[in-house]
């Protein structure tokens, strides 16, 4: 009669040791002479019954006090989370939720209103509206469009040349050694032809000529039709490619951009990879440190009238960010 056996996640099975972290069950295959029955066989099953609990139920392994419990890596290798030997979740990252705390911004006809820089700990704001329209940022409360959070509006009042921008302090600077994923929900409220939409990495107010500054964008334009996903070093010109991804008023988008330095990257390739609703909009290989080493990862949220003669306006929710911290030691 066959006897039944529960694994235990301490026990060693010869040839192998007791399951541990980090480790991995070593079992003896049978070969062709030996004889067909429960002695050949007994030795692995126990072994990888017991790897299976402590898969199930893991924990540190007594007196290894550098080893983790448990950690997970990128595709290149890399370590970025993972339980500790203590049971604490720890990991080579920078977690950060950017929310949005401040009072309305509305800019005065005529003048421009900026905030003292980082306002509010993270975030500054600034407008530029030269005569009419309802230019500014304002902080909003969650509604049937965003009812998870709060969202700012990024409003751009009804002269060509007016901008209004929310930006967040940066979380990291580029170099080949960075790891950077930003994604948020945003929703288009007015776009007339001639409005144009940054959101991303760029920088304050430069972004309001659309020069070839370090960015990595998704830039919309009722002239393009399409969100484009655009980057620049900087120095080398700017790269714009379109995502097929048609611009809307009507639905809420899920917008995400990462940014993935040689040094961490599966290929050891400097790239920028966009993504919309889930989906890889676009994957560009650029280095975005080459020309200004540690350049500033700014997240920006911007709008400006280059020629419409009504302003228009975007929702945006709180931004969601993670990346590296310098060293792979956990």
């Amino acid at each position: 009669m066959p006897t039944n056996y529960t694994g235990v996640s301490t026990d060693a099975q010869a040839p192998g040791g007791a399951p541990e972290p980090e480790g991995a069950p070593l079992i003896a295959l049978p070969a062709d002479a030996d004889p067909p029955n429960a002695s050949t066989y007994i030795q692995p099953y126990k072994a990888l019954a017991d790897w299976i609990a402590f898969a199930l139920r893991p924990q540190a392994k007594i007196a290894d006090w550098a080893k983790a419990i448990t950690r997970w890596r990128s595709s290149a290798g890399k370590q970025r989370f993972g339980i500790d030997h203590m049971g604490f979740p720890m990991g080579q990252l920078n977690q950060w939720h950017g929310e949005i705390a401040a009072p309305q911004t509305t800019s005065p006809a005529g003048g421009i209103l900026t905030t003292a820089p980082y306002a509010g700990g993270l975030w500054t704001f600034g407008s530029l509206q030269a005569a009419t329209g309802s230019g500014g940022v304002t902080v909003r409360s969650p509604n049937l469009s965003s009812p998870f959070c709060p969202t700012v509006r990024v409003a751009v009042g009804n002269t060509t040349g007016d901008w209004s921008y929310a930006a967040r302090l940066p979380p990291a600077e580029f170099c080949t050694a960075l790891a950077l994923a930003m994604e948020w929900d945003a929703k288009l409220v007015t776009l007339d032809y001639g409005n144009s939409c940054a959101m991303g990495f760029n920088a304050p107010p430069v972004f309001a000529a659309n020069t070839d500054d370090l960015k990595a964008q998704f830039y919309g334009h009722m002239n393009t039709g399409n969100w484009l996903c655009q980057v620049c070093d900087g120095v080398g010109g700017m790269t714009s490619v379109d995502s097929t991804v048609p611009l809307t008023d009507a639905n809420t988008v899920r917008f995400r951009i990462e940014y993935h330095g040689s040094d961490v990257d599966e290929a050891s390739t400097n790239r920028v990879v966009f993504l919309i609703n889930g989906a890889v909009v676009a994957n560009i290989p650029i280095d975005l440190g080459v020309n200004f080493p540690l350049s500033h990862a700014t997240p920006l949220f911007a709008m400006r009238n280059a020629g419409a003669t009504v302003g228009g306006a975007i929702d945006v929710s709180s931004p969601r960010g993670c990346n590296n911290l310098w060293t792979d030691a956990f």
